[in-house]
């Protein structure tokens, strides 16, 4: 293996799986049929998504197990993706997405966990396959790692375990100020919920003289689902979007699309238009029922969508599509929305009839000129909000990626020697 950097004198490379350094096992999942949620058994991890900043977090425990993880275990996602850690404290059972490598009696658990994190790049690019990322145990057992004098076993524990203390203390300011950032996001994100919530009515409470209610479908050309994005070639035909090109109540072509070749009798069934809202209608996440963009795309493409997808086409003479967007993401638009959803099968569909008939607020409903004219107003306003908000949350998200660039050369440092 290609070394990173000369280590300091004393120190040496070993292999992850030298009888000295640790033993790495590779997660097994037992039969579904064996999980839980209700606390029998082992506390059962799957992945990644089990992963908590130090600890994993428990969500399953399951009744057989296969492969058990013991207490001090680093634990590292080997498929897709691969190299996060967490340490392990508790028994438990690992699924496949995991390994548990455990240290030897002459490597101190935190330090072998710190000096993977160090590495977790390169791990990463020892991944392979096709379809997604993954590692072998053998790839994992030849990765070598550096270690303060192998030789010297009193020594090396000495020292390592100097460098987990300092090493602590360092990454816990990193921490610390990673939360005031996030803290910050959070915030940032209940200054357009608020902004909404100042502009639209409750319908629980008492409406403003210059407020009305109209019915969705009075507010509608037409409203319809989609067609399925399916082709022998997927390069081919038309482009047909997707749930996945929702992202945070906003259209994101960046995401994959599904292509569909149609005749062209029917492409204007299908076709998006200026100003269209398209719905999330069925997903397995509760969370993305109801989750809506408005297509705003201005090119000469044109994009189809998908069955999962409600399209809704507003009445122009009535209301801005603008307008009806900001509403929907609004906390009384999505409250709604809650109330509408069933499951069938572990998918949750939004019930079409419920949500064309609810009620939208409209600012002098039976002036169409003046209510268009205020709604354009409110649209203006909530789009500068929403503007800086985006500005600001930009210049947060960089402040967390110059934090995790920060972690990452801290823990080089360490392990150069330079702590």
């Amino acid at each position: 293996m290609m070394k990173r950097w000369e280590l300091p004198q004393g120190w040496g490379w070993r292999r992850l799986g030298d009888e000295e350094v640790s033993t790495v096992i590779m997660g097994q999942s037992p039969p579904s049929t064996t999980y839980n949620g209700l606390g029998e058994g082992l506390p059962f991890f799957q992945g990644k998504a089990d992963f908590g900043e130090m600890y994993p977090n428990v969500r399953q425990w399951c009744t057989k197990p296969i492969k058990v993880s013991l207490p001090g275990d680093v634990l590292i996602s080997v498929r897709a993706p691969v190299g996060p850690t967490n340490l392990n404290k508790e028994k438990c059972i690992i699924g496949r997405g995991l390994a548990a490598i455990r240290p030897s009696g002459r490597v101190l658990p935190k330090y072998l966990l710190f000096v993977l994190r160090a590495f977790e790049n390169k791990i990463t690019s020892q991944g392979s396959g096709s379809t997604f990322g993954a590692i072998t145990k053998t790839t994992l057992e030849k990765f070598e790692v550096p270690i303060p004098y192998p030789d010297d076993p009193a020594r090396s524990l000495a020292e390592q375990q100097r460098i987990v203390a300092r090493l602590e203390a360092l990454l816990g300011e990193v921490r610390a100020l990673r939360e005031d950032v996030q803290s910050m996001r959070r915030d940032l994100a209940q200054v357009m919920e608020s902004a909404m919530a100042d502009v639209f009515p409750d319908p629980q409470g008492d409406v403003k003289e210059r407020w009305g209610w109209k019915r969705l479908e009075e507010l509608l050309t037409h409203y319809d689902s989609g067609t399925w994005g399916e082709s022998a070639d997927l390069s081919s035909g038309y482009p047909v979007l997707r749930s996945t090109n929702i992202n945070d109540w906003r259209l994101d072509l960046s995401a994959d699309v599904a292509y569909r070749v149609i005749p062209l009798e029917k492409l204007s069934r299908y076709k998006l238009e200026w100003g269209d809202i398209i719905v999330t209608k069925s997903s397995g996440s509760p969370r993305l029922i109801g989750e809506a963009a408005l297509f705003d795309v201005k090119s000469s493409s044109i994009y189809l969508f998908s069955n999962f997808l409600l399209r809704l086409r507003p009445k122009s003479q009535l209301i801005e599509a603008k307008y009806l967007h900001f509403y929907l993401q609004s906390s009384l638009g999505r409250k709604v929305i809650e109330q509408m959803h069933r499951t069938t099968s572990g998918l949750r569909n939004l019930q079409i009839q419920a949500y064309i008939s609810q009620n939208i607020p409209l600012p002098y409903p039976y002036d169409s000129a003046r209510s268009l004219a205020e709604q354009r107003r409110i649209v203006t306003s909530l789009e500068r909000i929403a503007e800086e908000t985006r500005a600001m949350d930009a210049l947060l998200a960089q402040d967390l990626r110059d934090l995790d660039a920060l972690e990452q050369s801290i823990l080089a440092a360490a392990f150069r020697g330079e702590m």
